[in-house]
């Protein structure tokens, strides 16, 4: 069967409106996206201290997927007509493929070294006979943030990779969707922690644990437990790694490692970790920075 996929630009306002209206026409499914994603412009829409969010992103994108057989032109101007408004839009054919997956295909193992790569669960390793210490990290786009995609992530785990060693233990900071912990247990931390705001995160975190076989304790703010660790790992926003830092600092023995900051971030979020820490810019990527803080 064949399928045409309906990409329509629009806004954070109108997104859900459209989705309804496509779902009514005989959309299989309707995904909406931040037409920003991957680049420095992407706007998280997970919820941080401080910083109020929306529902949606600001500048969506929704993917709408039909049967070919139906007349998707028709539809277009019957959605400009319930909508009220003309919209952008763009038309891709999905021929004699399974639409299912159509949309896993999109989601690629991420190398983040020689020696370690995040896969989705459902990829198929062209080669199976590759050498086996490649450590490989299963995980599957979800609702909670953090698949290895984006350069903040990508960045923490490139650090990891290059530092974890098996005498280190290692707090996850807004952990989203466990991935840096995880990654932390896989490549031999002793003792690896997460910690975020959200329930469903850590519900997240839990089933890619499983599902990873690694070990790891996971808490709501409240219940972190009053230590340290060797390592601590806040891959977040400035502005809410403005009004953690007592916090971290308070947890971190040795390192402490920040991630989800802007180039243009450097000094402000440097002035006030410089309290508790030597900062330094330890690599950058796309317009984002991590930083350094290593306890006087």
């Amino acid at each position: 069967m064949a399928f045409t996929q309906i990409s329509i630009y629009t806004d954070s306002k109108n997104a859900e409106v459209l989705s309804n209206i496509l779902f009514e026409l005989g959309a299989l499914s309707v995904s909406i996206e931040d037409q920003y994603e991957g680049t420095k412009l992407e706007q998280p829409i997970f919820d941080e201290p401080g910083i109020e969010v929306g529902k949606l992103w600001e500048h969506s994108k929704l993917a709408a997927l039909f049967n070919s057989n139906l007349n998707i032109l028709e539809i277009i101007e019957t959605t400009k007509t319930h909508f009220g408004q003309q919209f952008e839009y763009e038309l891709e054919d999905i021929n004699d493929q399974d639409w299912v997956k159509f949309t896993q295909n999109q989601f690629e193992p991420i190398k983040i070294d020689n020696n370690l790569r995040i896969t989705p669960s459902w990829y198929q390793l062209e080669n199976p006979n590759e050498d086996p210490n490649i450590i490989s990290v299963t995980l599957d786009p979800g609702l909670a943030f953090g698949t290895g995609s984006h350069p903040t992530t990508f960045m923490c785990l490139k650090w990891l990779a290059n530092n974890v060693t098996i005498n280190k233990s290692i707090l996850d900071y807004g952990c989203g969707s466990g991935i840096l912990a995880i990654t932390a247990k896989k490549l031999g931390a002793k003792e690896v922690a997460g910690v975020d705001i959200d329930k469903q995160a850590i519900e997240s975190s839990i089933y890619n644990a499983t599902k990873n076989s690694v070990k790891a304790l996971w808490y709501l703010p409240h219940q972190l437990p009053q230590k340290k660790y060797d390592i601590v790992i806040a891959n977040i926003l400035s502005n809410p790694l403005k009004i953690l830092a007592a916090i971290l600092a308070q947890h971190t023995k040795q390192t402490l490692i920040l991630s989800g900051i802007l180039d243009t971030q450097i000094e402000q979020l440097s002035n006030i970790y410089q309290k508790w820490f030597h900062v330094s810019t330890e690599c950058t990527m796309d317009g984002w920075v991590l930083l350094k803080c290593e306890t006087k």
